[in-house]
């Protein structure tokens, strides 16, 4: 006999708001009669992680990252053989961002297939700020804390008759906590000489992978 496992289909929701609801990654698998007694099911996040197991008929089993954090109890199908198959997270969170790989093997045949989740959180507090480092220039900082993913940063200014010059960001940085979320920043410089008073200043957050931006202004004041 040949093929006795296959994965018919990996749904994995792609991009998802934090704590906004419950996800379900499912991996449908048709697995033939006779191979049953060595089903294992597998889920590993960025490839080397297992985060979960199910052999039946015993119970899953949440590990790593995941565990906790999954139902373990989630039935995807009515089928001894397939009830476990899905993960269930009823909070998901950014510490969960990644590449989820299900594998579904047998005594004697495997198949595994693989799709990215991301897990996004708006940052909780973006601050701008600007100083003269020097006689000539003025330095636009923007810095951005408890987002996720990694946030990316616009500085512009806008003068008095509404003209919008975007400003080259000159440096970055950027650390991910433990938790999944970020606190990043990026500056940049303009002319002090050529910067009008009542010039706005401003910052637009975007997170990639997503539709959400942030953006916070502020009116100079040369003095």
């Amino acid at each position: 006999c040949s093929g006795g496992v296959s994965i018919v289909k990996l749904t994995v929701p792609g991009v998802v708001e934090t704590n906004r609801s419950g996800v379900e990654l499912d991996c449908e698998y048709r697995v033939e009669e006779w191979e049953r007694p060595g089903l294992v099911l597998k889920w590993y996040l960025d490839k080397i992680h297992l985060v979960y197991q199910w052999i039946p008929p015993l119970r899953p089993q949440a590990l790593g990252v995941l565990s906790g954090r999954v139902n373990i109890s989630y039935s995807a199908s009515r089928d001894p053989w397939a009830m476990h198959r899905a993960l269930y997270i009823p909070r998901p969170d950014p510490a969960l961002t990644g590449q989820y790989s299900c594998s579904v093997s047998t005594f004697e045949d495997e198949d595994t297939r693989s799709a990215p989740l991301l897990v996004w959180t708006p940052a909780q507090y973006v601050d701008l700020k600007y100083w003269r480092p020097s006689e000539h220039l003025v330095n636009i900082s923007c810095h951005a804390t408890g987002a996720s993913p990694k946030p990316e940063f616009t500085l512009f200014t806008r003068d008095p008759n509404g003209t919008r010059q975007e400003v080259s960001v000159r440096g970055e940085n950027g650390r991910r906590e433990d938790s999944g979320v970020w606190e990043a920043g990026a500056w940049g410089l303009i002319l002090w000489a050529e910067t009008e008073a009542d010039t706005i200043v401003g910052c637009t957050v975007t997170l990639p992978g997503t539709d959400h931006t942030h953006t916070t202004k502020k009116i100079y004041h040369p003095g």
